[in-house]
């Protein structure tokens, strides 16, 4: 649709925060009337749109359908009540990502996953910079994805989660990327089949001289099938592109290229084999092998993801708060070489524990629970075998476990955090804070 398309007509955004505002800059600068509704009493507009009507309170689909169309922020939960009588009524409902495919006209890498897709994308898009009119990182990293089009780069890597996807419909990218697939989200999307589907869309729209990369398990052979008979360039994280034994390794040139782990600062062979898929997408857009080469072995990770915090009471502590599902968690716990003081727990949005028994076992020494559902935590240890101390606060359970014998101590929650900090990052910045405060304690002691 193009801006004449829009001007003119009536849209209702639904939802206040970023990706809501950024709809709404969008669609009034394209001539459109727009209304905010937000079901949070206190939401509130930025200043530049304080001249917008916003209304406050449970949404009515009455009042929606006066609208020409409906804007819904990926906040708002796509089986919600009111979207389901919107649709019976045949009111249109638009994604960001709708209005993002039809007035962009660059190159789109986009990179979804239940882990590592921030890695990916981050790296992905300095990587992309390098070449003539460079890249930008947007969607759920950088900007709102719908803001960079006030300026259009040549390419744009779009980091897409899975509540995002399953309201696009008109989405087509270059470069699709699939990090990893475990359950999550499941409560907001209702089933595991559900919450694939809305990962696969991502590669609905691919045509020959695309790229794909996928997950190496069998589970996803179909879908890769389906790809090449399109004429899609398939690439499987673990076989082409990955990290094994050796080292990391990505396809370029017609051969295999290969970075020892001892050349690598990240920590974490599944950290390691996310820079490996972001040096397979530079290759496919042509990064020369010795920027890409240069690259993996100079990257430091992002905070919160298996982050090394300090070497305090004579243990190395990490800080893997985005962990927040039992398989990131498992990774982490995955690439320690002795066992490790986990400290876990927290709102664990519907998954579950089962799988992750047998690691438990292999890997932690001693375990500490936080958050406000500590049982399925202390039924895990229980059945893994694990000591294991329920604690009233991340403070304690850093500070407990500078007591135990020195292992190597890392918060890895395999949960979401909602249930007692405001995000993941606020998690992990109370982590390293507690962290730091030890060391002090120990160099005034020292003095």
């Amino acid at each position: 649709m193009r801006a004449r398309g829009y001007r003119g007509r009536r849209f209702a955004v639904l939802g206040a925060g970023a990706a809501g505002t950024s709809m709404a800059r969008f669609l009034l600068l394209r001539g459109a009337e727009v209304v905010v509704f937000d079901e949070d009493p206190n939401a509130r507009l930025p200043e530049a749109l304080a001249h917008v009507k916003l209304v406050r309170g449970p949404l009515d689909a009455d009042v929606l359908c006066g609208f020409d169309a409906v804007a819904v922020s990926p906040g708002i939960p796509w089986t919600h009540p009111v979207l389901a009588a919107l649709r019976a009524r045949g009111v249109p409902l638009r994604g960001e990502l709708d209005f993002f495919a039809r007035a962009y006209k660059g190159e789109v890498v986009a990179i979804t996953g239940t882990n590592g897709k921030t890695t990916v994308a981050t790296l992905a898009a300095r990587l992309l910079d390098t070449l003539p009119g460079g890249a930008v990182a947007a969607g759920n990293i950088g900007r709102p994805m719908l803001d960079v089009l006030e300026d259009p780069p040549p390419r744009l890597v779009l980091e897409l989660s899975s509540f995002q996807l399953e309201r696009a419909r008109a989405l087509r990218v270059r470069a699709a990327v699939l990090t990893s697939f475990a359950p999550d989200h499941l409560a907001a999307h209702g089933s595991l089949a559900a919450y694939r589907a809305a990962k696969e869309r991502l590669f609905r729209r691919q045509r020959a001289g695309d790229v794909a990369i996928l997950p190496a398990e069998e589970s996803w052979a179909g879908l890769a099938a389906r790809l090449c008979r399109r004429g899609v360039q398939v690439f499987r994280i673990g076989r082409d592109c990955g990290a094994d034994a050796e080292g990391v390794f990505w396809r370029q040139g017609g051969q295999v290229v290969r970075v020892p782990h001892a050349r690598m600062r990240v920590h974490g062979r599944h950290q390691r084999a996310n820079v490996a898929v972001a040096c397979q997408i530079a290759a496919f857009f042509g990064v020369e092998e010795e920027v890409v080469r240069e690259a993996a072995e100079s990257f430091l990770g992002l905070p919160h993801r298996l982050q090394w915090v300090a070497h305090v009471r004579a243990r190395d502590w990490f800080n893997d708060s985005k962990a927040t599902n039992p398989h990131a968690a498992s990774a982490a716990l995955a690439s320690f070489a002795e066992p490790v003081i986990w400290i876990c727990g927290g709102d664990l949005k519907g998954a579950q524990l089962e799988g992750m028994e047998a690691i438990v076992r292999e890997k932690v020494a001693h375990a500490l629970v936080i958050g406000r559902d500590p049982a399925p935590f202390l039924a895990l240890c229980a059945r893994a075998g694990v000591p294991c101390e329920r604690m009233e606060s991340l403070e304690a359970a850093v500070a407990r476990a500078a007591e135990l014998a020195p292992h190597p101590v890392l918060l890895s929650p395999a949960a979401a955090s909602l249930d007692e900090f405001a995000s993941y990052a606020e998690r992990g910045e109370r982590f390293v804070q507690a962290v730091r405060a030890l060391a002090k304690e120990e160099a005034h002691a020292a003095a």
